[in-house]
């Protein structure tokens, strides 16, 4: 190996570590300056997709279950993209149960409607698919 060729060859390898240690600053800068935003977008997404489990088609029909085992409906099916339940003779504590667990839940109500009776009530829900 000649003079020249190990100078060739060592001013590049010189300008390679040089090249390699000013982008390894400038990523740092970068990643100093957008951390903040990838952190954020990050919680967004994990929080969109806790929304999107919420609100799957096997956590509507877990309500729903639980709600026929609170007490059976009178009426249950379904029409095109809805789910209609209607259940009569509620008492107090069990119209309670019920509003507590649809009001806490993430069911897509198309139409709620509670009519009141002397000593009982009724609960009619339209629960959109």
């Amino acid at each position: 190996m000649t003079k020249n060729n190990f100078l060739i060859i060592f001013a590049l390898a010189l300008l390679v570590v040089i090249i390699s240690f000013i982008l390894d600053f400038r990523a740092k800068k970068y990643y100093s300056v957008h951390s903040v935003k990838v952190m954020q977008l990050e919680t967004e997404a994990k929080e969109l997709n806790s929304l999107k489990r919420m609100f799957q088609k096997g956590k509507i029909k877990s309500v729903v279950g639980y709600l026929k085992s609170l007490k059976p409906p009178s009426k249950d099916y379904k029409r095109g993209g809805v789910w209609i339940l209607e259940f009569s003779n509620l008492d107090q504590n069990a119209l309670r149960l019920f509003m507590r667990k649809i009001l806490n839940s993430s069911l897509k109500l198309k139409n709620f409607r509670v009519m009141r009776e002397k000593d009982a009530a009724s609960l009619h829900l339209e629960i959109n698919i």
